[in-house]
């Protein structure tokens, strides 16, 4: 029992808190410095041994124990989930403190008032002439007039009298507590629980669904960005639909710092890029039907293309007339090519190598080949992420109350006064006692100005 005993005070106090915290705050401080892996990076063996090879790279003889020690992906390292999880035990055992002890002095046993009497040393003491119960009597209406509720037990040497103003802020800290408590298992959980899907392409008016909501489809309406000259991106933004079953269920605007919510799941745009739109006509105007090659299947009269760093090219067949188009970026980089636009257009027979077209189209504008006309328009389309996290609300929540019931706390502040009253030769011995932490209840100084009110009304009177 005394091992268990001193657990219970070790990981309970505030030291621990403290201790706890230093070590949480260590952690994200490495994990703001030091550059995170991906969370589904480990799952690519390809992609992880090119991380993997740029970390030494940078690092060379830190590099393998920074990895092993888990500094690239600090919430997923054992220093940060054992101190999380150390937090929980310490919030749980000190809220079981704090209900006690707001148990204690709410509804304090006869044993209670005893042992507090006993051992905690005496704030104010004070005789009186006069018998025991006009004293009790003359107290209880003093407390009651200055808004306490008072209550008196029997004792078999001494009678008690507890009194309590604005004791429903001792439940409002334990509520604090409970909050935090939330709050840090919403951090651990959300991570395991939350499902992300990064990278989704759209053009305008192209659809996405979703593979964790099947229910779920996000639609492209519009997408503007604004360019600088040199390329770089000055601001851009995304009208967005979330159909669930067909039918409309949300709408609006994102951008980077704007994000779409829709029953806690999140929809944000994080990057774009450039694409190109393709129409072919016969010469009296007829549409001719093209295939994309990638991915496949699904014959369209108009094709879209979208471009990036890594797809700087794409295939159109034509099957009408038995060609497929190859379309390059020109030149390489991306920002000059947003800056200027510039594409290598390639034809070739179908099943051949042999080319019979080629040029290149600044901007946009129109081709002939063999006679067909072939319509191609710049634009661009958005790169959005899609975040369902289920602990948002309890995050949420947690926050809401800590907030408010640590406010409560710091305005209104739980008043306790306990009295122990004892007569003897028709001189009556009083004894004050404020049962709450300093920082809990009233100040020193004002359980003081109190005590000696009620030492001279009592007198006067």
């Amino acid at each position: 029992m005394d091992i268990l005993d001193l657990c219970w005070r070790t990981l309970g106090s505030r030291r621990a808190t403290l201790a706890i915290l230093f070590v949480l705050i260590l952690a994200l401080l490495c994990g703001a410095i030091l550059p995170q892996r991906s969370p589904g990076l480990s799952l690519d063996p390809a992609e992880y041994a090119h991380w993997r090879a740029d970390i030494q790279a940078r690092y060379l003889q830190w590099a393998d124990p920074l990895i092993n020690l888990g500094l690239f992906s600090v919430r997923e390292s054992f220093w940060f989930t054992i101190p999380l999880a150390l937090l929980i035990v310490n919030l749980v055992l000190c809220t079981l403190d704090r209900l006690e002890a707001a148990r204690r002095r709410l509804r304090p046993t006869l044993q209670d008032l005893v042992l507090s009497f006993t051992v905690v040393p005496q704030a104010q003491r004070f005789r009186l002439a006069g018998g025991q119960d006009s004293t009790l009597a003359k107290l209880a209406e003093l407390l009651e007039d200055r808004r306490y509720m008072v209550s008196i037990q029997e004792g078999s040497a001494d009678c008690y009298l507890t009194a309590e103003r604005l004791a429903f802020t001792e439940w409002i800290t334990v509520l604090a507590n409970f909050a935090m408590i939330v709050i840090v298992v919403s951090v651990i959980l959300g991570p395991r629980l939350a499902h992300r899907e990064p990278d989704i392409a759209l053009a305008p008016g192209q659809e996405h669904r979703l593979q964790h909501a099947p229910s779920l489809t996000i639609r492209l309406d519009r997408f503007q960005a604004e360019l600088y000259p040199n390329g770089e991106a000055a601001s851009y933004e995304a009208d967005v639909t979330v159909l669930e079953n067909g039918s409309e269920v949300a709408s609006g605007r994102v951008s980077p710092a704007r994000p779409l919510w829709h029953n806690w799941m999140s929809l944000h745009q994080f990057a774009h890029g450039p694409l190109i739109t393709i129409k072919a006509a016969d010469t009296q105007g007829t549409a001719l039907h093209m295939q994309t090659l990638a991915p496949a299947g699904t014959v369209i009269e108009e094709a879209t293309l979208l471009l990036s760093e890594e797809e700087t090219e794409g295939y159109l067949s034509i099957p009408d007339r038995n060609l497929l188009l190859r379309v390059v970026f020109q030149p390489e980089t991306v920002a000059e090519m947003r800056a200027s636009p510039s594409l290598l257009v390639q034809a070739y027979h179908g099943g051949t190598s042999e080319l019979v077209f080629s040029d290149n189209l600044s901007g946009s504008g129109t081709l002939e080949i063999e006679g067909d006309s072939y319509t191609i328009d710049w634009g661009q389309y958005a790169v959005l992420g899609f975040t369902s996290d289920p602990t948002i609300a309890l995050m949420i929540v947690g926050a809401v109350v800590l907030l408010a019931s640590t406010t409560i706390t710091i305005f209104f502040r739980p008043q306790h006064v306990w009295t122990a009253l004892r007569s003897q030769d028709g001189v009556v011995e009083v004894r004050l006692l404020d049962p709450c932490e300093e920082h809990e209840g009233m100040r020193t100084s004002e359980f003081r100005g109190l005590a000696a009110e009620i030492r001279e009304t009592l007198r006067g009177t």
